[in-house]
């Protein structure tokens, strides 16, 4: 088991890093159409996707600053605001199959006992991960996230960000918001395997489903209930299995201090990060938004960076437009 694990990981580890072209070359390489379907899902993953120019952080003044001089935390799924996040998307594959083989009484039993299974087995996998928007002075991201109007919201921009995910074993993720899960092709290779029938590509030689079910709890960490739709969420995030190899380039958990309260985190140090990469903090920050309750003067916010060390923060400083009150 340990060396199909190790398959695994550098399978995703690869893809994570693959050009354009090697994506293209990937699906090229498929014999069959299972393989075909999941190299076209790795590439629609993994691949450089089209992310929004500047993608947003909101959240209040003391976390901002936080960010800036330690890192961004990345927080356990199951303290989010969405508590069923991970296994929304599962219920639904499960219902979708349910549906499927109505009347076949065994293969029902067979797939509630396997998913029953692999969530316990699975229990203790946890995801970390940081939320963003790719929405600019939002109402809705000022009421639930920025403080309630009197936070602030950190531009990050999406080309420097993914430059630092991809090299800090984490990755930058869309989110979906998908309401109808027997359209997935996933629930398709669920049906082929519950029949006995070959459903894609497996790692290594063992054909028990176990490469089937780290795909779904990969695809189960990039969608998320369709009540959240008008969020445009995106994510940084782990991988959502294994634990070896997961956190050694974030470091150990520590305790941060969030909005939300004090929180058990990975921290990703932007500072370093962006040295590593050849990069600076000047051009990963974009701009800061000052919410549109806060009491603080974009002048004083100003002021302020250039007394701390944030002296390239001050062109990017500016109040918000929106009309909340």
């Amino acid at each position: 088991m340990a060396k199909l694990e190790d398959e695994k990981m550098d399978l995703y580890d690869m893809a994570k890093n693959m050009s354009e072209n090697e994506y293209d070359m990937l699906i090229n390489s498929a014999k069959t159409d299972k393989e075909l379907e999941f190299y076209i899902c790795i590439k629609k993953y993994f691949g450089k996707l089209y992310y929004p120019h500047t993608l947003y952080h909101y959240t209040n003044f003391t976390s901002m600053v936080a960010i800036l001089s330690e890192g961004m935390g990345l927080c356990r799924s199951n303290e989010m605001n969405d508590k069923k996040e991970m296994l929304h998307f599962i219920d639904s594959v499960q219902e979708a199959l349910r549906k499927r083989f109505n009347g076949r009484a065994d293969i029902q039993d067979k797939i509630k006992e396997r998913f029953a299974a692999e969530q316990e087995k699975r229990k203790n996998d946890v995801v970390y991960l940081a939320s963003l928007s790719g929405l600019e002075d939002d109402v809705s991201q000022w009421v639930r996230y920025g403080n309630s109007g009197h936070g602030v919201a950190i531009g990050l921009n999406s080309t420097i960000l993914k430059m630092i995910t991809d090299t800090s074993g984490v990755f930058l993720q869309e989110v979906f918001y998908d309401t109808d899960a027997d359209q997935h092709q996933i629930t398709e290779s669920f049906e082929d395997f519950f029949l006995g029938k070959p459903y894609c590509r497996n790692w290594g030689e063992e054909n028990d489903g176990e490469g089937l079910f780290d795909q779904l709890w990969m695809n189960a960490m990039a969608h998320k209930h369709p009540s959240f739709y008008s969020e445009n969420e995106y994510r940084i995030a782990t991988l959502p299995f294994g634990t070896r190899r997961r956190h050694d380039k974030l470091g150990e958990l520590k305790m941060k201090m969030l909005p939300s309260g004090l929180k058990e985190c990975l921290c990703l140090d932007f500072q370093e990060k962006c040295n590593r990469i050849g990069s600076s903090m000047d051009q990963l920050i974009d701009k800061i938004i000052i919410g549109p309750l806060c009491k603080m003067q974009e002048k004083d916010i100003k002021e302020w960076a250039g007394q701390n060390g944030f002296d390239y923060l001050i062109p990017k400083i500016q109040k918000s437009k929106s009309p909340l009150r």
